[in-house]
């Protein structure tokens, strides 16, 4: 399941919940890490639509939903003059 915004988060969990269906959170579902590998048949979720990027700069602060990847937004915090620390080797595809 690819969700966009929460309410269709709510959808699929009150599915998976009627159902009795385990549900896994997978990242940008690289594989990378190992970490999206289901161990028993459920409902794999991936973040890549929850991509959102808000900034407030009167306050200096981001806000960015789970399937941003880093690079886009180490990009967008440089556009307005600041710097991400984070320099992940996957930062192409890390979210």
């Amino acid at each position: 399941m690819i969700p966009g915004c929460k309410e269709e988060i709510s959808q699929i969990l009150r599915f998976a919940n009627k159902e009795k269906s385990p549900c896994l959170l997978g990242g940008s579902a690289t594989q990378l890490a190992g970490s999206t590998r289901p161990h028993t048949h459920g409902i794999v979720f991936s973040t890549d639509r929850l991509n959102k990027l808000e900034t407030f700069e009167d306050y200096n602060f981001f806000e960015r939903g789970a399937g941003c990847i880093v690079l886009q937004l180490a990009q967008r915090l440089e556009e307005l003059g600041y710097y991400l620390a984070a320099h992940l080797a996957s930062r192409r595809i890390a979210s």
